[in-house]
């Protein structure tokens, strides 16, 4: 995700200048041409920084799964069964999504239509996020380094 949006920072970031340049005649139009390329600028830099300032993390007390600001699960060791690699195509799904039903449900946190990591869980557990708690035995995650976030679990569960 990292890498697409750094790709749409730079094109809009040469955008700019452009519109300036081809609307510099017509100020009714120029203008509200670079407002909105400035907004485009800002909101995709400030999500580049929310991905980058919090990301999944790996550490002595679990795992802790983030997907912007409003969703924050902490799945402490003695709740994760399994960690492994398995690509989802999880296509037009939402960036958050269940699937599955009764005691098989799985929260997809999914980024273009993928999921990287499967999280088995030990027992069904109630999460809550912004839509409210669901209940669920394994979560689908999307990394950007999948091999480094497997390696940091390694290191906990072997």
């Amino acid at each position: 995700m990292r890498t697409v949006l750094i790709v749409f920072a730079v094109l809009s970031l040469i955008e700019i200048p452009i519109m300036d340049l081809l609307f510099r005649g017509i100020p009714a139009v120029r203008w509200p041409l670079l407002a909105l390329g400035v907004w485009g600028v800002l909101t995709v830099v400030g999500m580049l920084c929310g991905y980058l300032t919090r990301p999944h993390a790996v550490g002595p007390g679990g795992i802790r799964i983030r997907h912007g600001a409003e969703v924050d699960i902490d799945l402490p060791w003695e709740l994760v069964a399994s960690v492994e690699r398995r690509r989802v195509g999880l296509s037009g799904a939402p960036p958050l999504s269940l699937t599955g039903a009764g005691d098989e449900q799985v929260l997809n946190q999914v980024v273009q239509d993928f999921a990287d990591i499967e999280i088995a869980l030990e027992r069904r557990t109630t999460l809550r996020l912004p839509q409210g708690t669901v209940t669920v035995s394994a979560l689908r995650v999307s990394a950007d380094d999948p091999a480094a976030f497997l390696d940091a679990v390694r290191a906990h569960i072997p």
